[in-house]
């Protein structure tokens, strides 16, 4: 990530990869699962155009602290508050486990605006969780590929992939594990592990959320899984700022990690 400011932030327990562009006002990009800063690049610099954007590796990334058998939320949290402390900002936008966290840290901490995209957040059993142990298998055996494809299937997070049979999505899966940004992934799958446990465990019903007072924008893609879209608007039905749930016909899980243009407008309205 060339041209960006780098800088290591201490927090509870570890460290925090932190980087920042632009300027304008202050804004916290928190990742998704299976994801790290660099895949936010594009949304990045297009959020920097009109905000100073902050992006950091949560912990199993990068030059950040590694998942360690005390991960929860509540660690999640904790390096979200210590870097919105150091960058100053109230804005928060998280992407899918992202935005879990993100709706978890605005019950807690006193945030002025939360932008979600595709939030992985489980209202009364609405997440599928048939894959969760097939998935833990094939971490476990080392088999990232399959770990990938049944993440995929599962969470039905790329539609047209999503619907092939195990039996086809396995190779495919293997393929992209043995590619470069695989690597990545492979290296990435127990804290993609811990993640998916997390937000599964924190399954309730929509008043959970009910204390949040920042002002909350979900944003779903029109072609991601519907689960996505059920939970944003259950949610946003007992928030008392709550916005309508924008749907972005045509986009799909990964339309942040493309920095979509309907999608770069959205997040430019909401976090003003």
């Amino acid at each position: 990530m060339s041209g960006l400011s780098h800088e290591l932030l201490a927090v509870p327990h570890g460290q925090l990869s932190l980087y920042t562009r632009g300027s304008g006002p202050s804004v916290v990009l928190v990742h998704g699962s299976g994801m790290a800063s660099r895949d936010y690049r594009r949304l990045l610099n297009e959020l920097s155009e009109d905000f100073t954007v902050h992006v950091y590796d949560r912990r199993g990334r990068g030059q950040s602290s590694a998942v360690d058998s005390g991960y929860g939320i509540d660690t999640e949290v904790s390096d979200l508050a210590a870097v919105l402390e150091a960058t100053g900002s109230t804005r928060v936008f998280g992407h899918a486990y992202g935005g879990f966290v993100a709706l978890q840290a605005a019950r807690r901490l006193t945030l002025d605006t939360v932008v979600t995209y595709d939030a992985a957040v489980s209202i009364d059993g609405d997440a599928p969780d048939w894959w969760v142990d097939d998935f833990e298998d094939a971490v476990d055996q080392g088999d990232h590929g399959r770990a990938a494809a049944l993440m995929v299937k599962g969470l039905d997070l790329v539609p047209m992939v999503s619907r092939l049979p195990m039996a086809i999505g396995t190779p495919v899966g293997r393929l992209f594990a043995a590619s470069p940004y695989g690597k990545d992934w492979n290296a990435q799958a127990g804290a993609t592990l811990a993640e998916i446990g997390e937000a599964l465990s924190h399954d309730g019903p929509a008043t959970t959320y009910a204390s949040i007072t920042a002002r909350t924008t979900m944003v779903v893609g029109g072609a991601s899984a519907q689960w996505f879209r059920e939970s944003a608007e259950q949610i946003l039905a007992v928030l008392p700022r709550g916005q309508r749930v924008v749907v972005l016909t045509g986009l799909g899980h990964d339309a942040p990690n493309r920095a979509s243009r309907r999608l770069v407008q959205q997040l430019v309205d909401a976090l003003r």
